[in-house]
């Protein structure tokens, strides 16, 4: 009884959930599934939106989900996923209102000028000699999700500054 009392106030929140959100996050895992899916969910939720993560290879699988969304969306990339990222905006097939990448590699080009699309870059030790413009976080690439996600949430207190190509590391 118990079970089908909850199942049923899920069925009835669900709707409530989706229509609260003002758009979507979606978010590209990195190499081997690497992936901080509870840093990525906070980032989410700070930004008041509802969230879906695909693979670094699920590019088409996203695309389709995108094309149906009749809400604004944003892409959010982390390591080997900033490259689907940069993929499918290249495409021309999908149009967020913005993008954010976490952890790309130093030689995946992140810089999305000439796209017009408002976006964000956040390179840890990876990306030491990225040519893309960003922030640099003196953080490993396991942790470097949390970083993120805490600097959204206004909790982080290091140094945090936007920085040039082949700036140095600065501490978070």
């Amino acid at each position: 009884m118990k079970t089908l009392r909850k199942f049923l106030i899920v069925m009835l929140l669900s709707p409530v959930v989706t229509w609260a959100c003002s758009g979507w996050v979606i978010g590209f895992r990195g190499l081997n599934e690497v992936f901080d899916y509870e840093a990525f969910a906070d980032y989410a939720v700070i930004q008041g939106r509802c969230f879906r993560s695909f693979s670094w290879n699920q590019g088409a699988e996203a695309e389709r989900m995108l094309t149906a969304l009749k809400v604004p969306y944003e892409l959010y990339g982390f390591s080997r996923g900033a490259e689907t990222v940069a993929s499918l905006l290249r495409q021309g097939r999908v149009r967020p209102d913005r993008v954010i990448t976490v952890g790309a590699f130093r030689t995946v080009n992140v810089n999305f000028d000439q796209h017009g699309i408002p976006y964000r870059n956040y390179f840890d030790r990876s990306g030491l000699g990225q040519l893309s413009p960003g922030v640099y976080l003196d953080v490993d690439h396991g942790r470097v999700q949390r970083t993120v996600t805490e600097i959204y949430r206004g909790r982080n207190s290091g140094r945090v500054a936007n920085v040039g190509p082949r700036a140095s590391l600065i501490n978070s």
